[in-house]
């Protein structure tokens, strides 16, 4: 599975709004790319409906990431860490609901090519700089998410 984004339809006109807004009310948060809004309930109804209405089957989360664009931002990403901080709060729920999910993968270990925004927009765990020899430097989340999968973040199971 591949979650990105969640689409909200209108019952009334039937027409999708792939915003973060509808009939003035804010669904989700845009991240940098103009394509990617952060919402953490989206992939748990997600999760949870496909749980529920393919009997169960075995679920794997193959992309997560949020894009993050102001350079000042990019070493210190809390805001990337809160994203992960909430997507897999809702996965843990969603697997107490009785979703049968067997795996989670962030977007990207590494920043990359973008297909339509290059380098301008920036996914990953790891800082590469690409104007000094492509040195490499963990971001604030990548050290977030290391303590996390230690289960070094929180106590009784709590992500702080």
């Amino acid at each position: 599975m591949l979650h990105l984004s969640v689409v909200w339809i209108s019952l009334r006109d039937f027409r999708p709004y792939f915003v973060g807004m509808y009939q003035n009310r804010v669904f989700c948060v845009q991240a940098a790319s103009p394509w990617l809004y952060s919402v953490p309930w989206g992939l748990w109804k997600l999760l949870n409906y496909i749980s529920t209405g393919y009997n169960k089957h075995p679920i794997y989360i193959t992309e997560n990431d949020d894009s993050i664009s102001p350079l000042h931002e990019i070493l210190d990403d809390k805001l990337r860490a809160d994203y992960y901080k909430g997507y897999l709060a809702t996965v843990h729920q969603s697997i107490t609901d009785g979703a049968d999910v067997r795996g989670y993968f962030a977007w990207s270990l590494l920043e990359n090519f973008e297909w339509e925004l290059r380098y301008t927009k920036r996914f990953g765990l790891i800082y590469v700089d690409y104007k000094n020899g492509l040195a490499r430097h963990p971001k604030s989340s990548a050290y977030w998410f290391k303590r996390f999968l230690k289960a070094e973040d929180g106590k009784n199971g709590k992500i702080d």
